[in-house]
């Protein structure tokens, strides 16, 4: 005899199953489930569709059937953000953008990063000239200066570190004025050139063996051209060459500067500058 009982014949008012064994709920289909309605009424759900997950709707509803998320929303590249509890996705920026927060209950948005204070206007290398010329952004009215940064510069020979500016269209060659500090070994020094036919940095000498490094910045805010404060550096080697110097200059003549020059000693520039780098970059405006 079958232990299958009727809901009817196994339930006793306020008591527990009357007997063991499998108790069958009349009605439904295959796949349905049971849920309480209301109070003291049971129901059936429906079968759902494969795959699907019973989802509860809260306190004082029934459950449903509800699609599984299975994967997340968006494409390839695209960022998972939670959108008001479901899954969304902001949309690929462009390259070098940054992911950057629109404060409470917006969505994140990606923008361009600001390019800082300091902005990289060229860069590259020397290889056997007399002198390099710098003529970018000087007319830009973004920036308020540009400096000039030369590293690992060596020549032929030896000659001071010298600066020209250009102005009205021609690299000058008259009325600079230049005060340097040079730190060399254990002692220090001062010199000044003045109505020379460039800024130049007294004792800063660019050797054969000794790498040089000099930057330089043109403030061109003024009818007279401030080119300081400026640094000069050599560094140690077998040799036992090392100094320091700090410079700054001015060239007094009116017009705005369009380029700078860089050479070595000698006015026309007669000593080769074998080798070396450099970096300019623009200081923005406040």
């Amino acid at each position: 005899m079958s232990k299958a009982k009727t809901l009817a014949d196994t339930v006793s008012t306020g008591g527990p199953l009357a007997t063991p064994g499998a108790v069958n709920l009349p009605g439904g289909a295959q796949g349905s489930v049971p849920y309480q309605s209301g109070v003291g009424q049971t129901a059936l759900l429906a079968p759902g569709t494969a795959g699907h997950v019973l989802t509860s709707g809260g306190a004082g509803a029934n459950p449903t059937w509800a699609a599984a998320v299975t994967a997340p929303a968006g494409s390839t590249g695209q960022v998972q953000i939670n959108n008001a509890g479901a899954f969304g996705a902001v949309a690929s920026g462009t390259s070098g953008q940054v992911l950057t927060s629109a404060g409470a209950g917006a969505a994140p948005t990606w923008t361009t990063p600001s390019a800082g204070a300091w902005e990289v206007l060229s860069s590259g290398t020397i290889s056997n000239v007399t002198t390099v010329d710098f003529e970018t952004g000087f007319t830009n009215s973004a920036y308020s200066a540009i400096v000039i940064l030369l590293y690992d510069v060596f020549s032929n020979g030896s000659g001071n570190a010298s600066f020209r500016f250009k102005q009205g269209g021609s690299w000058q060659g008259t009325s600079y004025y230049s005060q340097t500090l040079e730190a060399s070994g254990s002692s220090v020094s001062g010199s000044r050139t003045a109505n020379a036919a460039q800024m130049v940095f007294s004792g800063a000498q660019v050797l054969n063996n000794v790498p040089y490094t000099s930057m330089l910045i043109v403030n061109n805010r003024f009818s007279i051209v401030d080119a300081g404060p400026a640094l000069s550096t050599l560094v140690q080697t077998g040799s036992g060459v090392e100094a320091i110097s700090i410079a700054s200059g001015v060239r007094y003549a009116s017009g705005a500067v369009t380029g700078v020059r860089f050479l070595l000693s000698g006015g026309g520039g007669s000593t080769t500058i074998t080798s070396g780098k450099y970096v300019t970059y623009g200081i923005k405006a406040s």
